[in-house]
């Protein structure tokens, strides 16, 4: 819970963000650890509406769009599930020490 408040929250215009920034899409981005493996720090996780999900402005100012992989069947994740995974999986990045 601590973690929370190391780098809280923020809800704000894409251009007002930090780079590197990593879109999560529900479909053809590349899968969430080769996108994190590639952008090499911490990003900025930039979410869309469950229902239309990441817009085209947004997926364009990212610097990589990810997709977290799903079993066969399953159309996509809520955006509150997928926030938890994309948070976690920054967060093991960080703890592996391959953040900078």
């Amino acid at each position: 819970m601590g973690s929370l408040f190391a780098a809280p929250p923020v809800r704000a215009g894409v251009g007002e963000t930090a780079a590197p920034r990593l879109g999560l899409a529900a479909h053809d981005g590349m899968p969430i650890d080769a996108a994190l493996a590639a952008l090499g720090r911490r990003p900025t996780l930039c979410l869309g509406a469950e229902r239309a999900g990441i817009s085209a402005d947004v997926a364009a100012a990212c610097d990589v769009t990810a997709t977290i992989p799903l079993h066969d069947g399953t159309e996509s994740l809520n955006v509150a599930a997928a926030a938890a995974i994309g948070l976690q999986r920054i967060s093991s990045l960080a703890a592996a020490g391959a953040d900078e």
